[in-house]
């Protein structure tokens, strides 16, 4: 994939911070919360571009402002924005103040290949407003930065009173940074305007200083506006692509390519982009592979009132398609309003670049996500202050991971700088909440019901997976104005709860906004839908952010046992005792049970060893203690009150009830080792056709039949 120059002359690992922080799934947008970057009132926020200057790890801005007298004295300097990680911004001086009209171009790249950015400007020069003549005082200077945020400058070029009728420096209307001649450090590319007229580079040689100026084009009226670079055609070379308003057509907008000879050196080949007048753009033009078929294309919006934006296509060879081809490639908003702003980014992370634009008159910007070099869908953004400087030019935008946290955020800037967090709806990043409140463990077959009923607020709650999957959601159960879910089939993991007051925002990866809530009173009730199932609550009142956390375990029934009284709750309910309450538990013996139903009447028809209750552990023997009862009957083949006996003569409560018409020869033994259930048999038949021996009471644990 190939990426615009603006992103490709800085260092990579400052690139890694700036464009490749976003790993999101999805373009639509779950939140967007504001956060205003605080300058003083006297400082403009002009032609920002993200950087950290002070390698410290946050993002800072350099930024344009004019620090000069309106009406009179018309100057700007270069300032930086520094960061302290804690949404703390302290405005810094970088550079001079320098003559130029209503601009001062800069930007930001690693000069001198020490790792950290360096900051290069190009002023205008006097504009005859103080009797000096036109062009004086232009400069193109390198600041070089000691990586702390402490800049040494270097003059390259300089008009004064002693030189003003040379070239120069003169009409510096945009600079760029790019390796042009293949040494390994940028050279800088100036764009000059009025009587000057040309493009020109300026060799770096790599030593802190600097060649004299080589035109790349020059022709009168040209009208140099913005400036991008790459290779175009293939050969490993830079080349360069300005967006032009040349007076030969009568401020028509024109794109010129001007294809690098080779190192720099010899003729610069151009090419017009064809039909480029239908886009015309400004400073906003950007070299990027927008329809993945790993040509560079030509992307931007226009600097004229009409809304048009879009992009033509590079073939690879240094040439473009115009601007009306199927399938289209450049389009315009139905509604007026100027563009200014405009940002190329791979925002979701899926290969495909982006963009941004940004409508300052509408107070909006359209983010377009691209799949596969189409549009896949759009999202108008509306946001506030996004006001053009009053004394100044350069309102914009760009993204950069402003709070460190793995995501790309939106920057917008003009009289004011303002960072926006955008919330994606498929947020990956999110991680479980801190300290929930437990709710215990519950059986994933069963429905869960979960409600706010007796709040004294206006609810709102979610029910998250244990990934961060936002699965359920409900703010008005029944129009009572609390919330109410119910949920079953759970698979096995720790499941979260989120409580807050209408209207809390919530999303994935675990992600909720909500207003301040102090003093806001709520009750949550939850219970499993089955027999027995007490309803339990908690009352308390919402954090200072809004949102309480409660978890919940769901496993099997068959290893969950709530009142840790060491009997699981699926034996519990079976056995009919409470599984919350540990001091009602079911009835168990220590010991072995065994039962025998070998008939007396046949000597023979003994018990094997191998089929002993318990063997060989627990004889078989060991089952009974009814030695010289009665003989039972059909309500208790034992006889009245007598049970079974455990392996350690422990009352076991079982008993034995016969369903025949009769039984023979029965009688519970008397000699210790003729301790059997039955030595002799059922009589007949039973209403079902057969005889049965049915054992009630069978109790927890310990038994064998």
């Amino acid at each position: 994939m190939f990426l615009s120059s603006h992103s490709l002359r800085s260092t990579a690992v400052i690139l890694a911070a700036l464009l490749f922080g976003a790993d999101l799934a999805s373009a639509q947008f779950l939140d967007v919360i504001r956060n205003d970057i605080s300058l003083p009132e006297d400082v403009d926020a002009g032609d920002a571009k993200p950087a950290d200057i002070d390698g410290d790890g946050d993002i800072d801005f350099v930024i344009k402002d004019f620090n000069g007298i309106p009406g009179a004295a018309y100057t700007h300097r270069i300032a930086w924005v520094r960061n302290d990680g804690d949404d703390n911004w302290a405005v810094l001086p970088l550079s001079n103040s320098e003559f130029g009209g209503s601009d001062l171009p800069f930007d930001v790249a690693d000069m001198d290949n020490d790792g950290d950015l360096d900051v290069v400007t190009g002023s205008y020069g006097s504009t005859n407003t103080l009797g000096t003549f036109s062009g004086q005082y232009a400069a193109l200077r390198v600041y070089t930065n000691n990586g702390e945020g402490s800049f040494t400058r270097t003059t390259i070029l300089e008009t004064n009173f002693f030189n003003q009728f040379f070239t120069g420096a003169k009409y510096i209307v945009g600079v760029a940074t790019a390796d042009l001649d293949r040494d390994r450090d940028l050279d800088i590319i100036v764009l000059q305007g009025s009587s000057v007229s040309r493009i020109a580079w300026i060799p770096n040689n790599g030593n802190g200083t600097y060649g004299g100026a080589r035109v790349i084009w020059q022709e009168d009226g040209l009208g140099s506006r913005g400036v991008d670079t790459g290779d175009v055609d293939g050969d490993g070379d830079i080349d360069i692509v300005v967006s032009t308003t040349p007076e030969r057509l009568d401020g028509v907008g024109e794109i010129i390519c001007m294809r690098n000879p080779g190192g720099g050196g010899g003729q610069w080949q151009r090419t017009v982009v064809p039909e480029s007048g239908w886009l015309t753009p400004g400073k906003d033009i950007f070299l990027a592979d927008m329809n993945n078929d790993s040509n560079l294309d030509i992307a931007g919006v226009s600097s004229s009132s009409s809304p048009r934006y879009g992009y033509h296509r590079g073939d690879g060879t240094g040439n473009f398609a115009g601007a009306f081809v199927s399938p289209p490639t450049l389009f315009r908003f139905s509604t007026p309003g100027r563009l200014q702003g405009f940002h190329v980014v791979d925002y979701d992370g899926d290969g495909d670049l982006d963009w941004f634009i940004g409508r300052p008159s509408t107070n909006n910007v359209l983010y377009h996500e691209r799949e596969g070099g189409q549009l896949s869908r759009s999202r108008p953004l509306s946001l506030s202050r996004m006001g053009e400087p009053q004394r100044t030019s350069g309102t914009g935008l760009f993204t950069a991971d402003v709070n460190g946290d793995g995501r790309l955020d939106l920057v917008t800037h003009g009289a004011v700088m303002t960072w926006w967090d955008l919330i994606p709806s498929g947020n990956p990043s999110g991680l479980p909440p801190e300290a929930p409140v437990s709710l215990g463990s519950f059986d994933g077959a069963l429905p869960m019901q979960i409600n706010t009923t007796g709040s004294t607020i206006d609810t709102e709650m979610a029910l998250y997976g244990p990934e961060g999957e936002l699965l359920r959601e409900n703010n008005d159960f029944n129009e009572t104005r609390q919330s109410a879910i119910t949920t079953a089939n759970l698979e096995e993991g720790t499941y979260y709860i989120a409580v807050g007051q209408y209207d809390t925002i919530f999303g994935e990866g675990f992600y909720t906004r909500a207003s301040s809530a102090a003093a806001a009173n709520f009750v949550l009730n939850w219970a499993e839908n089955r027999v027995g199932a007490p309803l339990t609550s908690i009352q308390g009142a919402l954090p200072a952010d809004g949102v309480q956390w409660f978890s919940f375990e769901i496993t099997s029934l068959d290893t969950v046992d709530t009142d840790s009284d060491g009997i699981t709750d699926s034996v519990e309910l079976e056995l009919g005792t409470d599984p919350n309450n540990a001091g009602d538990r079911p009835f168990e013996t220590g010991g072995s049970i065994g039962i025998n139903f070998v008939s007396n009447r046949d000597p023979a028809a003994t018990i094997l060893p191998a089929e002993e209750a318990g063997f060989p552990e627990v004889a078989q023997t060991n089952w009974n203690n009814t030695r010289g009862a009665p003989s039972g009957n059909n309500i208790n083949l034992l006889g009245d009150e007598i049970t079974l006996v455990d392996s350690e003569g422990e009352d076991s409560r079982i008993i034995a009830i016969w369903d025949a018409n009769s039984t023979y020869n029965t009688e519970n033994g008397s000699e210790p080792a003729d301790n059997k259930l039955m030595n002799g048999y059922l009589d007949n038949v039973g209403p079902g056709g057969f005889a049965t021996v049915d054992i009630l009471n069978i109790t927890y644990a310990n038994y064998d039949v």
